[in-house]
Parts: C-alpha cells; sequence; structure tokens
C-alpha cells in the first residue's frame, strides 16, 4: 500500500477489502504523505499489516531512521514491543522476499478464518467493458461462497452467473471466502467499490425509477473580448480500460471533472 497520490482511491479500498495488508516502506525515502494515509486506512480497516522496507540493497540506507519515523506515526513494531512486524527487501534483486512470504502466511494462520459458512458478500474491485465478453467486474470474495449459475444481486438488480474465471484465465465452478473471481453475466457496469449478494439470502428492495434529467445546453462558441479568452478551458474526453484506471486518471487532474451520465454510459469531461 503505496504509489502515487492518483491512487488514492484504490488504496482505500483495497484496505476495506483485504484480510492482511502489507506497507511498503522505500528505505531511501521514509515515511511520505501516501505512508501516512495508507497507514490510516489500514487502521480504519482494522486489519494485521506486515511493514516491507524495501530498497535496503541501496547504499548509505539507514534503517533505524525509518523505524523511529514509523513509530512517531503509530505503527508499533515488534522489536519496539509492538505487534507490528517489519522485514528488509529488496525488489531489485529479491532479498528478504521469502522472509515476506512466511511471515504473511504467519500472519494467516494467527488472524484469518476463512468465513464460507456465513451468508455471501463481494465485494467489486475492478470493472470494465470487454469486447468479447462483454460487461465483466473482478470481485473479492468477503464470505460465502458462489456457483455458476447462481442469482445475484448488485443494487437492487438481479443477474445470473455466466461465467467465473480466475487470476490465470481458467474457468472456475465456485469461488468462496478470500477468493477473487472474474464474474460475467452482469446487467450493467458496477461500480468499484460496491457489494454483491446472493439472491436467496437477500431480501431485494424496490425502488421508484429515477428520472433522467438533462443539463442545460452550454454556448460553446467563446464570447468576444480578451478577458473572455483568458477564461477559457480547455475540454477533454477521457477514456480508459477499466473503471479503475479511469478513476485514478480523473483524481490525477484534479476536481475538476464532471461525470455526464446517461443509463448504463458515463461520460467524463
Amino acid at each position: 500500500m503505496e504509489g502515487h497520490q492518483a491512487f488514492a482511491e484504490m488504496r482505500s479500498r483495497g484496505a476495506t477489502v483485504a484480510d492482511i495488508a502489507i506497507l511498503v516502506v522505500a528505505a531511501n525515502d521514509g515515511v511520505k504523505p501516501q505512508t501516512i494515509e495508507s497507514i490510516e486506512h489500514i487502521k480504519k480497516a482494522k486489519i494485521p499489516f506486515i511493514v516491507a522496507l524495501n530498497k535496503i540493497d541501496l547504499p548509505n540506507i539507514n534503517q533505524e531512521i525509518v523505524k523511529k519515523q514509523l513509530s512517531k506515526k503509530g505503527v508499533n513494531l515488534e522489536e519496539y514491543g509492538g505487534e507490528t512486524p517489519m522485514v528488509g527487501v529488496s525488489a531489485k534483486d529479491g532479498t528478504g522476499i521469502d522472509k515476506l512470504l512466511e511471515m504473511i502466511l504467519l500472519l494467516n494462520e494467527l488472524f484469518m478464518v476463512k468465513q464460507t459458512e456465513n451468508n455471501f458478500e463481494a465485494v467489486v474491485i475492478e470493472s470494465l467493458l470487454s469486447k468479447n465478453k462483454g460487461i465483466t467486474a473482478t470481485i473479492i470474495v468477503r464470505s460465502g461462497s458462489i456457483s455458476v449459475a447462481d442469482d445475484v444481486v448488485y443494487e437492487n438488480q438481479v443477474f445470473r452467473i455466466r461465467a467465473l474465471i480466475n487470476w490465470q484465465g481458467h474457468p472456475l465452478t465456485s469461488v468462496t471466502g478470500g477468493d477473487p473471481a472474474e464474474v460475467l453475466g452482469w446487467k450493467v457496469l458496477p461500480k468499484i467499490g460496491s457489494k454483491v449478494y446472493l439472491k436467496s439470502e437477500t431480501e431485494i428492495m424496490t425502488s421508484p425509477a429515477k428520472v433522467l434529467t438533462f443539463p442545460e445546453k452550454r454556448n460553446i462558441i467563446p464570447p468576444e473580448g480578451e478577458d473572455a479568452l483568458e477564461e477559457q478551458h480547455i475540454k477533454i474526453i477521457l477514456r480508459a480500460d477499466t473503471a479503475g484506471t479511469l478513476e485514478a486518471i480523473t483524481s490525477a487532474v484534479g476536481n475538476k471533472v464532471e461525470t455526464i451520465s446517461y443509463q448504463n454510459l458515463q461520460y467524463n469531461l
């Protein structure tokens, strides 16, 4: 959980659907604003996490400085008497990766219990419109299980699962708690972060039909005068391969993004 500010929403959702978090901190940079943001997301989600101190292969690295920075931000490291383990790694040469994987498995044994007996609940982490597959979305199953041909509820709309595909592109017959899967059969493009339930376990609430309203037409011909020219803005249409990518781009652009929706389509201007 680190990276550019544009992916803030992705980090926030990642914490809400994850069982274990890995807080990646660069040993040469130390704690940055995105690090602090990620720590807050992890604490809010109340999930166990590991600090992965990356780039330990670089010369003149002082790990103690980074540890003190983390402690000041409320990260209670094990070596300081806390409960959060820290593993030094190098993504470049692979140092410490095996130890990091072992620590993940250890935390899984200590904290995780698969909730396969509970009602089905999943969270959408990505969605897109595929030329070959139609509307498809990737989900993380929080609890319960679903199978192909099950009727699923998304925002009071029922659809039947046509196919389940794993991360390797292989078809599945069912998925259970903790598993990711690509789901085919949606009627509308689901919003990232939204929840999905099983119809047989859900009471569908009827809601009144939405009335579509359209904004007044705008005058695209610039008015005359030098002052008017200074106030003109360039308008662009943002297009991305997935909803998550589009979200990151619009976040980087800032708050001057207008979303125009009509039925199942959305345009960001």
